[in-house]
């Protein structure tokens, strides 16, 4: 860095602020009362914390190209950071010489240790959420230390190993892991027959087939997933992810077809794929809301003799009684599920149909399969998708008085 930059770096005169904005864009609609609460009070011009940096910088550019749930994870971290950490002014560091850098990684690294230890003892706040508040700080720092744009830093500070005790010098050893668990050929066909506890069954036998074959989420495969994303002179069912913001395209078989178009109706030929079926879900207050998380734990899970893990506890305990209960299945699995099965008949095939990042591709080549893809999801369907769904007849009407699906 030039010496005419580090002296207008640590000038007292006053620097111009871009001035903070919405952007005309999708997140316009999103509420930023999060956002209002971990936007500091004006600072004064000669003096520029992380979270100034974030507002005053990024802000924009980041609304810009990234997801709302990206945003709203910013958001988070430096709300954490105005809370767990001091907040220093980085213009206050010094860059001059090896002395002084030294100086300024040593402030910067125990603001990080700060940052960390204050939400270890405080408690109740898990270290994959730590984690994963380190990985946006980490991003703001590196952006502060691009030389070329910013330059308010000579070197992105880290928490250390021996501080984290891990191979990273950036990430806390995780210990509450979650199991990763694929879901049987056995376990399909007891879900298969557990959707006639349902309202409609015909209808979550469909969904099960989605699930199974594409493991796209729930977001996505509730309301994202609608009649004028299928392609049938493609054979290609496309759809923008929820949560990357990645336009994906998934192959569609002979039979996943004929189970879509027996949902159809002279109504259903436009919307979502299952009608709009709102979330549901338990609460003490309100009992069981409609829904599809409702329908899962309520009426699909104990029907299958799955054990279930939320409602009341005398349905959380009923659950468990049959002698051949099989542990609680949740939407996540479909996806892990497919990802692990597809990687065996083509080499990341399952990545690919899940649009997880793969080194040297981009997200414009996630919606379009290609013939690779396309033949491990046939083969894939042809080897472990239990005869139930192959014999079902997807030619019968669903329900057309279903109260989920209208609700």
């Amino acid at each position: 860095m030039s010496t005419a930059i580090r002296n207008r770096r640590h000038t007292d005169e006053p620097r111009m602020i871009i001035p903070f904005r919405q952007h005309g864009s999708a997140f316009d609609s999103r509420s930023f009362a999060d956002e209002s609460q971990s936007r500091p009070p004006e600072h004064e011009s000669a003096r520029l914390t992380l979270v100034d940096f974030w507002h005053d910088r990024l802000s924009e550019i980041r609304r810009a190209n990234l997801a709302s749930r990206t945003i709203d994870s910013d958001l988070d971290a430096i709300s954490a950071w105005m809370q767990y950490s001091d907040n220093i002014d980085l213009l206050s560091l010094r860059w001059n010489n090896k002395t002084q850098k030294v100086e300024s990684l040593r402030t910067l690294r125990a603001q990080l240790q700060l940052f960390v230890r204050n939400q270890l003892n405080r408690g109740g706040i898990s270290k994959v959420s730590i984690n994963t508040r380190l990985r946006h700080i980490r991003a703001m720092f590196r952006t502060a230390a691009d030389p070329i744009e910013h330059g308010l830093i000579d070197a992105v500070p880290d928490l250390g190993r021996q501080f984290t005790g891990t191979k990273s010098s950036w990430q806390l050893k995780e210990t509450r892991l979650k199991q990763r668990h694929t879901i049987t050929a056995e376990e399909m066909t007891r879900l298969f027959h557990a959707t006639e506890a349902a309202d409609d069954p015909h209808l979550w036998k469909v969904i099960l087939l989605i699930l199974w074959s594409y493991g796209a989420r729930t977001e996505d495969t509730f309301f994202r997933l609608e009649w004028s994303l299928v392609d049938l002179s493609k054979m290609v069912m496309q759809f923008t992810a929820n949560k990357t913001s990645k336009l994906q395209g998934v192959p569609l078989t002979p039979l996943i077809v004929r189970a879509l178009l027996s949902l159809q109706s002279g109504e259903s030929q436009a919307g979502p794929l299952f009608g709009r079926i709102p979330k549901g879900n338990w609460c003490k207050r309100e009992g069981w809301k409609k829904g599809y998380y409702t329908t899962w734990s309520r009426d699909i899970l104990p029907a299958g003799r799955f054990a279930v893990r939320k409602g009341p506890p005398e349905h959380k305990a009923a659950s468990l009684t049959p002698d051949d209960v099989l542990p609680n299945v949740i939407f996540n699995h479909f996806r892990k599920t497919m990802v692990t099965e597809l990687n065996c008949y083509s080499a990341q095939a399952g990545n690919w149909v899940a649009a997880h990042y793969m080194s040297g591709v981009s997200e414009v080549y996630y919606d379009m399969p290609t013939e690779r893809i396309t033949t491990a999801v046939f083969q894939r369907e042809a080897d472990r998708l239990p005869e139930c769904f192959k014999t079902y007849s997807w030619e019968r009407s669903p329900h057309e008085d279903s109260s989920l699906r209208n609700e």
